[in-house]
């Protein structure tokens, strides 16, 4: 049974707790999945607008976590005791693996832990700057809806529940349950699949909306074969017109922008899962292994098998 620990603080958006509990507790119907609603003290919290939020039991009594998800809340030092002793344990429990993911102002929550120390975060941009003041040692980069780095997640914007919520259904368990699971309570989920691979931000940076319609099209669909002609049908060009304003909007071919959106899959799944390299192969898009390492050589200049042995190492080396 995967087992998803809520912590919920003083002073919090109650949207920002109850949002993930209402998605979590739809997976719940249908996986092995058990939610905690964790408090600091075991009693209930106070949201913003007044609204009382019971927990199941204190933080102390938790256990263990495959995931932990930490709130929005404008109220760190209510408790400075039960606050350290909350820091240590999701120290402890990143060390062990725990995915670990904060959203909205619970991202200064995770950045008081140290975990963030040296590495890459997501914040409101509202907030940015003064997230930089406190932290220098974070680069914070609000342009990302949803940043992971090293088993850290961390989600901003409006739709920040919806997202990380996904974001960690997908990990826990695969990519189909979080599609069902937003198709069933019908929400917008543009956000999470374009945000699944910020590597891939610079040919976001321009203003063609149809070519953004597009490009939100393949996000989804890259494995699939893509029929260029049918791409532009649908998208009520001729081929020669939509090659060449795909290309002036992103200074790539659409099949080119295929290749990428396979290729940072594939990265994301090598640092992520235990596949096999034949098995990220096949779920990217590719008939023959062959030619999925010939590309992957070309686009990341090593082989898989030696990207997911630096990215292991380097993880390891972030978490000793």
């Amino acid at each position: 049974m995967k087992h998803i620990v809520l912590l919920a603080l003083n002073n919090q958006s109650g949207s920002a707790l109850i949002t993930p509990l209402e998605i979590l507790s739809q997976v719940a119907e249908s996986q092995d999945l058990k939610l905690t609603v964790a408090t600091l003290s075991g009693g209930p919290v106070v949201s913003r607008s007044g609204l009382e939020i019971a927990a199941d039991q204190p933080l102390a009594e938790v256990g263990s976590a495959d995931a932990i998800m930490i709130t929005s809340c404008l109220d760190y030092q209510s408790d400075p005791e039960q606050q350290t002793a909350a820091l240590c344990w999701i120290r402890e429990q990143h060390r062990q693996g725990t995915l670990v993911g904060a959203l909205g102002t619970g991202i200064v929550f995770m950045a008081l832990s140290g975990l963030l120390e040296n590495r890459t975060a997501t914040a409101d941009w509202q907030g940015v700057s003064r997230l930089r003041e406190a932290f220098p040692d974070v680069d914070f980069d609000p342009r990302h809806t949803l940043i992971e780095c090293d088993g850290l997640v961390s989600c901003a914007g409006g739709y920040a529940g919806d997202v990380l919520s996904l974001y960690m259904v997908e990990q826990l368990f695969d990519k189909d349950t979080a599609e069902r699971c937003a198709a069933e309570l019908m929400l917008d989920t543009e956000r999470f699949w374009q945000n699944r691979h910020p590597g891939l931000l610079e040919y976001r940076l321009h203003r063609d909306n149809r070519i953004h319609a597009v490009q939100s099209w393949l996000d989804k669909h890259f494995a699939e074969k893509i029929n260029l002609e049918a791409l532009a049908r649908r998208n009520s060009m001729s081929q020669r017109n939509f090659v060449r304003r795909f290309k002036e909007a992103c200074g790539e071919t659409p099949l080119g922008y295929v290749q990428r959106l396979r290729i940072e899959e594939a990265k994301r799944l090598l640092e992520q899962s235990d596949l096999s390299v034949e098995a990220i192969c096949d779920r990217v898009g590719y008939l023959t292994e062959s030619h999925f390492r010939q590309l992957f050589k070309r686009y990341v200049k090593m082989t898989p098998a030696r990207y997911r042995g630096q990215m292991s190492g380097q993880a390891r080396s972030g978490r000793g």
